[in-house]
């Protein structure tokens, strides 16, 4: 085969073999006497290995044969675990991580890869016996010898599929998240020969039903049927293939102006009052609604993409702090746009390297206060109508309020008689440009980034932030995002002469302000009146529209002069002049072919 026809196909699989890597890794160094992570790290670095062999990078390839003749010593019980074994093993993992971006770069042959073998090589040598002689092996744990229990399952590769051998073993890794993985036929060490065919079978001890077993080894590109127990095969719905990313955003873009030309149309025609005309619009406006839908499914992606990452994060972290910490991750199958996703991972690492530095405490403060020494964080994603909301949580010793008051009153950020500060307050201070209450700067903390980077964020995004905190009871951070930064349904509402739209995710409900006024009812409670333009609150007199904004459950009553109905908008980029109010979110192209500004409502309440 020419190699070079793979190189992207490579770089993917290999990437997420490393991740599955360090996942087991993680396992293994919580219970060295665990087989499973053993044998799934195993499979990875046996697959990675035969990859880079195929694509002739033979550097990439020692490193990986060396790796896995260390975890061959482990398996075969002439070498025991020890936590020196699993350092060397992130060791191992990360520079064969560094060694894939070198040579799909074309520099294999420069890659130095002696001393970190050398070290694989002495970890690979049994023990000295009192006598002299070598500790004798003892047979090899295999999955496929472990107990049995569990269901059957078989799966089938599409044929012709690229390094199958590497797609089969993702399978087999996902699996192995799922339950105990045994009696795998044909056995994986051949499946990197070209006498695999793509069609495998293992059985599964899982406590999740039949169904999401099938659909969560389905998800991977390349799989056409999963069998699950006795029954007929179950198909994998449709062929997958793969798509360059580039083609995803011109077709979302594209759609949006489809979008933008179809509300134009439906505009127009309403004034002809031809019979005909309504019904062909009527036709052309819901098929542009299902191209857009289906446009904008093939660009989301579950967040576990991004969640991954994490645990491995907070453990090097952690160790390097001298802590004991464990990350958990929910609702990774929650989906989001692929264009929020790829930009996710840093706003999430700031708000999980912060949970790790200043809100876990180290494991004899934990146990002076009454805790377990091992904090944990917790990642979890969950829909609330449309939108996805993130949430960082840990079980630390909260903000430090006083400290936050007194460094906010060094800046002059707050008066010098302020004694309290709310979490709405908290999270303001907190996310001032440069703020830090570290009096020394390390390679963790001191720098001054972080949540302000993280609200900045969000809210180019058009979603909002949250903060609670609690003395000793931990901190919890809020992030609300819309599905999708492409086309949002709005609210479309008139004030002074002006058109704005305001993300309908943002919109509790609709109601009627009494003007002149300062606060509003709102399901039996006052929130405060926001007004875009100053001065309009006098010049009306008795009631007036207003509509009721909900940011992550702090609300307000957005007065407006008239309600003009709602409408799918896409909303683009604008270079705003000096003096653009904070609260102006972007632009959008209206129906009858106007502008009008799009309402960030996070910046408003």
């Amino acid at each position: 085969m020419d190699p070079s026809k793979y190189t992207a196909l490579f770089v993917s699989e290999s990437r997420e073999h490393i991740q599955q890597c360090n996942t087991h890794l993680l396992a293994w160094e919580r219970d060295p006497a665990a087989t499973e992570p053993l044998q799934g790290l195993f499979r990875s670095v046996h697959t990675l290995k035969g990859m880079a062999a195929a694509m002739g990078f033979a550097r990439l390839a020692e490193l990986a044969h060396a790796f896995e003749h260390v975890l061959t010593a482990v398996r075969e019980s002439a070498v025991a675990p020890s936590a020196e074994l699993v350092a060397l093993g992130f060791d191992a993992v990360d520079r064969l991580e560094h060694g894939v971006a070198r040579a799909v770069a074309g520099e294999d042959a420069a890659l130095d890869v002696e001393p970190l073998r050398t070290r694989l090589t002495e970890a690979s040598r049994p023990p000295a016996t009192p006598r002299g002689r070598r500790a004798a092996r003892r047979p090899a744990p295999d999955a496929r010898s472990a107990p049995s229990g569990g269901v059957a399952v078989r799966v089938r590769l599409r044929p012709g599929t690229p390094l199958a051998g590497a797609r089969a073993t993702l399978v087999l890794g996902r699996a192995e998240l799922l339950g105990q993985v045994s009696e795998v036929v044909p056995p994986a060490a051949s499946w990197m020969t070209d006498a695999f065919d793509g069609a495998f079978a293992f059985r599964l001890a899982a406590s999740v039903p039949p169904e999401e077993i099938r659909r969560r080894l389905s998800t991977l590109g390349d799989v056409v049927e999963v069998v699950v127990g006795g029954g007929a095969p179950m198909p994998v719905a449709g062929r997958q293939v793969r798509v360059e990313q580039g083609r995803l955003d011109t077709l979302v873009v594209l759609s949006g102006e489809l979008v933008i030309a179809r509300n134009r149309l439906a505009a127009v025609i309403e004034r002809r009052r031809d019979p005909e005309l309504d019904a062909a619009c009527e036709r052309t406006v819901r098929l542009v609604g299902e191209v857009q839908e289906q446009v904008l499914r093939t660009r989301m992606a579950p967040v576990g993409e991004v969640f991954e990452r994490f645990p491995r994060a907070v453990r090097d972290l952690a160790h390097q702090l001298g802590k004991q910490v464990r990350l958990e991750v929910e609702g990774g199958d929650i989906e989001l746009d692929r264009a929020i996703l790829d930009e996710l991972a840093d706003p999430l690492l700031h708000l999980v390297r912060n949970a790790v530095d200043h809100g876990i405490e180290g494991p004899e403060e934990r146990e002076a206060a009454g805790k377990p020494p091992e904090g944990r964080i917790r990642l979890t994603a969950s829909r609330e109508r449309n939108a996805v909301v993130l949430d960082v949580t840990d079980d630390g010793r909260g903000v430090d309020r006083p400290a936050v008051l007194d460094r906010a009153r060094e800046q002059g950020w707050m008066a010098a008689d302020a004694d309290a500060l709310p979490d709405e307050q908290l999270l303001t201070v907190l996310a001032r440009p440069g703020f830090s209450t570290a009096r020394a700067v390390t390679g963790v903390s001191g720098r001054g980034v972080g949540i302000d980077a993280v609200v900045h964020w969000v809210r180019s995004m058009g979603g909002a932030t949250a903060l609670s905190s609690g003395p000793g009871a931990g901190t919890t951070v809020s992030l609300r995002l819309p599905l999708t930064v492409t086309i949002v349904p709005a609210l479309l509402v008139g004030v002074a002469g002006q058109r704005y739209a305001i993300p309908l995710g943002f919109v509790a409900e609709t109601t009627q302000i009494r003007a002149p006024g300062t606060k509003a009812g709102f399901r039996g409670m006052e929130v405060p009146v926001i007004e875009l333009v100053a001065g309009t609150r006098s010049a009306t007199d008795g009631w007036r529209p207003g509509v009721i904004l909900d940011v992550a459950g702090r609300h307000g009553a957005l007065a407006v002069d008239t309600l003009l109905g709602q409408e799918d908008i896409v909303v683009g980029p604008l270079m705003a002049p000096r003096g653009t109010p904070r609260w102006v979110n972007g632009a959008t192209i209206l129906a009858d072919g106007r502008a009008a500004l799009v309402v960030d409502p996070a910046a408003l309440v």
